[in-house]
């Protein structure tokens, strides 16, 4: 009873930080993702749509942690604040859930709306649900390397590269607004080893908005376990 008033009160006081005194926060990040899905429809047309919201659905699943997360969590460290959490009653697994909720808010709400465009779009209906735990999944991968990234990077600017370019190379770079098809057979299967390539392949094959060759399919799901395992791992250890 006293963890689940713990959370409850951790979930308060990061959602009220991040959503009532910055409000602004929402719309930053449905502009961000939004803009990018209007330019590649601009360009592909509107039957690259599904393809583009799916993309920022990945995208959005993993941009708290990579992105938001580890220099807000760096920003407390060198706060007072911190040694006040330290030093509280608090179970740490219960503070580590708390604000990554708190972080993720604002995403979530954005990714909420695309899937809701997608489900008019696509005609679907309960079959949506299908989505969420590849989603989850990823959430949960990004978050834990955002946690070992702040525990391990000293410096904020030299966080702030790091994961700059991580998420470039796991969301930009990778067949996450675009269609795995688009790449050489060699280049698609390194691509794999990016979680939101897996993330995006396994929604796109769910959802049948693109037939995805099975063996990219299985080897998807083993690089998310692998990630989801050894960030638990890092995490653990560090």
């Amino acid at each position: 009873m006293r963890m689940a008033r713990d959370l409850i009160g951790v979930m308060r006081f990061f959602l009220k930080g991040y959503l009532i005194k910055q409000p602004a926060a929402h719309i930053l990040v449905l502009f961000n993702t939004l803009a990018i899905i209007i330019l590649l429809v601009f360009i592909g047309g509107i039957d690259y749509l599904p393809y583009a919201l799916i993309g920022g659905i990945t995208a959005l699943s993993m941009s708290p942690g990579i992105l938001q997360l580890p220099p807000d969590l760096h920003a407390l460290k060198k706060s007072k604040f911190y040694d006040m959490i330290q030093a509280s009653p608090v179970n740490p697994l219960i503070f580590i859930f708390g604000f990554s909720i708190g972080v993720s808010f604002a995403s979530f709400i954005t990714l909420v709306i695309f899937t809701i465009i997608l489900v008019i779009l696509l005609n679907l209906t309960i079959e949506i649900l299908v989505i969420i735990p590849p989603i989850l999944v990823s959430w949960i991968v990004s978050t834990l390397l955002g946690y070992y990234l702040a525990g391990k990077i000293e410096y904020t600017i030299t966080l702030f590269r790091v994961t700059g370019l991580l998420y470039t190379s796991f969301v930009y770079l990778s067949p996450v607004y675009y269609s795995i098809k688009l790449l050489p057979t060699p280049l698609a299967y390194l691509s794999l080893l990016s979680p939101g390539t897996a993330t995006s392949l396994i929604i796109k094959k769910l959802l049948e908005v693109e037939p995805v060759d099975i063996n990219l399919l299985y080897l998807s799901l083993i690089i998310l376990m692998i990630y989801l395992i050894g960030a638990i791992l890092l995490l653990r250890k560090k």
